[in-house]
C-alpha cells in the first residue's frame, strides 16, 4: 500500500509539472506572437505590390518579398532597398521563378502583349518551323527559360512550363487539344496538334 501511494504522489508530481511546464510554454508563444507583430497593414502591401508590379509575375514576387521581410522591415525600408540595389530586386525575381505557379488558362489564346502583362519580356525569342502549323512561328522564353510558348497565328499556343507540375496550373484542361504532365514539365497544345 505504501508503494501506491509514493507511486501515486510521483504522479501527482509529473502531472503538476507538466502543467506548469505547458503553462508556460503557452506564455512564451503568446511573447513570440507579440513580437513577431507585422509592421506593415494589408493596405500597405497592396499599395506597396502595385507602385513596384508591371506584370502578375511581379505581383508575386513582390509579395514573396514582402512575406520574408515584414516583420523586420518597413515599407520605408523595403522601399529604400529596392531603390538603392537595382540588381537586388531583379535577382530576388529570378530566385522566385521556380516557385511561381503559372496560370496556363490565363495565357492560352493570348497574343504577346498580352503575355507580356503576366509575365513579363521573353528573355529568347527564336523562330520555330513545327510540322503541320503555319511556318515560320515565334517560340518567345519567359521568366529565366520557366516558359516557352510557340506563338501559331498569333496566339500563345503550344506551352511549356519547364518545372513540376505542381507548378503549371490548368483549370480548364478539357477545352485544350492535349494537356501533358511529366515530372519536370507540362506541355499544352491549346488549339492546334
Amino acid at each position: 500500500m505504501k508503494k501506491s501511494l509514493i507511486f501515486l504522489g510521483a504522479i501527482s508530481i509529473c502531472l503538476a509539472m507538466n502543467i506548469s511546464c505547458n503553462t508556460n510554454k503557452t506564455d512564451e508563444k503568446e511573447n513570440t506572437s507579440e513580437q513577431r507583430k507585422s509592421l506593415w497593414t494589408d493596405s500597405v502591401k497592396n499599395e506597396f505590390i502595385e507602385k513596384n508590379s508591371k506584370t502578375d509575375f511581379d505581383k508575386f514576387a513582390i509579395s514573396e518579398l514582402i512575406s520574408q521581410n515584414e516583420f523586420e522591415k518597413t515599407e520605408v525600408q523595403l522601399n529604400d532597398l529596392i531603390k538603392s540595389q537595382p540588381d537586388f530586386i531583379k535577382d530576388y525575381k529570378i530566385s522566385k521563378t521556380k516557385n511561381y505557379v503559372v496560370p496556363i488558362d490565363d495565357l492560352a489564346g493570348k497574343s504577346k502583349t498580352d503575355i507580356e502583362k503576366i509575365l513579363a519580356e521573353p528573355t529568347k525569342k527564336e523562330k520555330v518551323n513545327p510540322s503541320k502549323t503555319p511556318c515560320p512561328c515565334d517560340k518567345f522564353t519567359y521568366l529565366n527559360d520557366l516558359v516557352e510558348i510557340v506563338y501559331i497565328n498569333g496566339k500563345a499556343d503550344w506551352i511549356t512550363v519547364n518545372n513540376s507540375s505542381k507548378y503549371a496550373k490548368v483549370a480548364n484542361s478539357n477545352s485544350y487539344v492535349s494537356v501533358n504532365r511529366f515530372d519536370d514539365y507540362t506541355y499544352v497544345k491549346v488549339s492546334t496538334k
